[in-house]
């Protein structure tokens, strides 16, 4: 988001940019469902997510006897990544069993607040919230019996980063007020609920 605003007396320049983002990748035997196989085959169940959200607010210089330019970025990125057997789901006839999560995400707020004048004002906040959820998952039920090995893995990698900046030039005051906030709620596990034979 971007906005502009310029006069003699009073300019004010004011940006909102909001980002509200929920992905979900999945590979599943659902539960109460249930898969028998012919040949002892393989199995793999294998869920990928690789992700970016992006939010920024940015005014135009806003200028005049009094300036004021304000920027407000709000980011909130929801992501699930699974490869699961759930609770009750049945599997049988297979040789190896693959589950395999992996989730790649990145989140970036921006807020660069500006103003000059005579007075010069210029508030920024930038606020970032992640979930991320990635997981591998034998739910409970009755025991599988596989004829090969079970691997379970799950893997997460997350960067988030959050800036809120201030530039003000006054020829009498100059106030530049900045707030960043990052709250990154992150989930990773592969576990096995039932016993495995």
């Amino acid at each position: 988001a971007t906005s502009g605003a310029g006069a003699t007396g009073v300019g004010v320049a004011g940006a909102f940019a909001l980002n509200d983002a929920d992905a979900t990748s999945e590979a599943l035997i659902q539960s109460g469902g249930a898969v028998t196989l012919v040949g002892t085959p393989d199995v793999f169940l294998t869920s990928a997510s690789d992700s970016s959200h992006t939010a920024t607010a940015e005014p135009e210089l806003a200028g005049g006897d009094v300036g004021v330019g304000a920027a407000f970025a709000l980011n909130i990125a929801t992501n699930d990544t699974r490869a699961a057997i759930e609770d009750t789901a049945s599997l049988s006839g297979a040789d190896d069993l693959t589950l395999s999560a992996d989730g790649d995400h990145t989140t970036i707020t921006t807020a660069p607040a500006g103003a000059e004048g005579g007075t010069a004002v210029a508030p920024a906040v930038a606020i970032t919230y992640g979930d991320n959820d990635t997981r591998a998952l034998l739910g409970t039920g009755a025991a599988l019996s596989l004829d090969g090995f079970l691997e379970a893995e799950a893997i997460l990698a997350g960067t988030t980063t959050t800036t809120a900046s201030g530039d003000t030039t006054g020829t009498v005051k100059a106030v530049g007020a900045t707030l960043a906030v990052n709250v990154a709620d992150n989930d990773v596990e592969a576990r096995t609920d039932r016993n495995v034979s």
